[in-house]
């Protein structure tokens, strides 16, 4: 009998994320082909797996915050921070590795970085309306940024249209560098 070896954690992240991108690739290759109107769909799934986050119950916006930075950070690498209170909360993405893998491995059109970011925002704005709190997305230099709040949010469509150049000027950028900056 061979042993299998086991990953540390870091190599366990990678795989993760690299099998992630790999998944994400081809669906949305098929979905082209096949069924074009589910990508927005499929997108929002792939950008934040709402019911994952729903069935953990009714969260305030620094559990929620807390949550999704950890399964990104934990399970994918992903470098991830967290700022605020239980009445409003941002989770900053600084670094996306499962994104950073699908700019890797993928060749993707500006329409399919634009409407994942789209996509995107359209996911967090619905998670945000489960929990019954406001969102807003928006694309700073330190990454992009989604915040949860139990009041209003002001300015949600100006910065949310103002993060999707920047957000992916981050995607092309780490394809062709790798650097620490890549965001949807």
């Amino acid at each position: 009998m061979v042993i299998i070896p086991s990953w540390d954690v870091e190599r366990m992240q990678e795989e993760m994320a690299r099998g992630s991108a790999f998944h994400y690739l081809a669906i949305l290759g098929f979905l082209k082909d096949n069924a074009p109107a589910l990508i927005s769909e499929f997108n929002k799934v792939f950008a934040i797996n709402k019911t994952y986050f729903l069935h953990m119950g009714k969260l305030n916006p620094l559990e929620l915050a807390m949550a999704i930075a950890q399964v990104e950070q934990n399970l994918f690498g992903s470098k991830m921070e967290v700022d605020g209170d239980e009445n409003s909360a941002s989770v900053t993405y600084r670094y996306i590795n499962e994104w950073a893998r699908v700019a890797e491995f993928g060749i993707l059109t500006e329409e399919d970085h634009m409407n994942m970011h789209a996509h995107f925002v359209l996911a967090i704005d619905e998670l945000g309306r489960e929990m019954e709190l406001s969102t807003r997305v928006a694309y700073a230099e330190e990454g992009l940024v989604v915040t949860f709040s139990k009041g209003s949010i002001e300015s949600q469509a100006g910065e949310s249209t103002a993060s999707e150049s920047a957000a992916e000027t981050a995607i092309n950028e780490t394809a062709a560098d790798g650097n620490e900056s890549s965001a949807l």
